[in-house]
């Protein structure tokens, strides 16, 4: 399979003690710079819901509220599941 990925972001925030704004932060921070890099198409696996055990359903809330809310300019936005659980919510 050829891939047309001609960038690749990973970001990592620190906490500044509340929870829920960390992986805002990292939607918030990501989609961001592919609107000024003028990307066309995004893909984000489910923050901070693997060892760092945050609550795969508050994730996802968080993760549909960011992309909602600032992803409008992309053409396609993937937000992917690893495992059939997070899937599931």
């Amino acid at each position: 399979m050829q891939s047309s990925t001609r960038s690749v972001r990973f970001g990592v925030r620190h906490s500044d003690g509340t929870e829920e704004k960390l992986p805002a932060g990292c939607y918030r921070g990501s989609l961001e710079v592919a609107d000024r890099w003028g990307t066309k198409g995004i893909a984000f696996p489910a923050l901070r819901t693997g060892i760092y055990g945050f609550l795969k359903e508050l994730a996802a809330q968080i993760a549909v509220a960011e992309v909602v809310s600032l992803g409008g300019h992309l053409k396609s936005i993937f937000l992917v599941c690893f495992h059939e659980d997070t899937l599931a919510i």
